[in-house]
């Protein structure tokens, strides 16, 4: 008997033992549960945490190329040309421009004359060309020379002047006046010679 109630004595010591060690187990139990709630937690608060500031804004990158080179417009229509203005006023006269040099001194005459020599041509044919010169004594006067001349057939319906020229003596000095004329008719065609002296 006292065996058997030391075994059972004994067996209710190993019962105090298991006991205590599921209960040790229980509360290892709990402070696992309590630190796993608290990791669940802290695991809430990290996924619903505020979001962080806008970083720094990066460098500018670099140009990108050129575009292409757009098409030239056409041309438009050349413009109406514009009406002519009207002319303008008359400027206003200039001033006097200054006096010029006096020119040398002309050499002095002792005199001057004209002289007149009429005369006819008797026998001129219509068509042909006729020469006549002043006579003998319508020509300068000894000492004097001709410096110009003219003449004119009296009836123009008869012939027409179409020439003239300073009539030389045989000394090579102008001394009458020649003139050739055109005859119209073939008539008697009566001409006037005039020639202008200088001594």
């Amino acid at each position: 008997m006292r065996t058997l109630a030391a075994q059972l004595a004994a067996a209710s010591r190993q019962m105090g033992t298991y006991s205590a060690q599921i209960s040790s187990a229980s509360q290892q139990i709990r402070s696992l549960e309590s630190s796993v709630t608290g990791l669940v937690q802290t695991m809430g608060s990290l996924s619903n945490g505020e979001g962080g500031g806008s970083g720094a804004i990066g460098p500018t990158g670099p140009p990108g190329p050129p575009g292409q080179v757009g098409n030239d417009d056409m041309a438009g229509p050349q413009g109406l040309q514009g009406v002519i203005g009207s002319v303008g006023a008359t400027g206003a006269t200039g001033p006097a421009g200054p006096q010029g040099i006096p020119g040398p001194a002309g050499s002095s005459s002792s005199s001057a004359l004209v002289k007149d020599s009429a005369g006819s041509v008797l026998s001129a044919t219509a068509g042909l060309e006729v020469q006549v010169s002043t006579a003998t004594i319508d020509r300068c006067p000894s000492g004097m020379y001709a410096t110009g001349g003219g003449g004119q057939v009296l009836d123009q319906a008869q012939g027409y002047v179409t020439g003239g020229w300073p009539y030389v003596d045989s000394n090579g000095t102008p001394v009458g006046w020649t003139i050739k004329f055109h005859a119209l008719q073939s008539a008697t065609i009566y001409y006037d010679i005039k020639v202008v002296c200088v001594s």
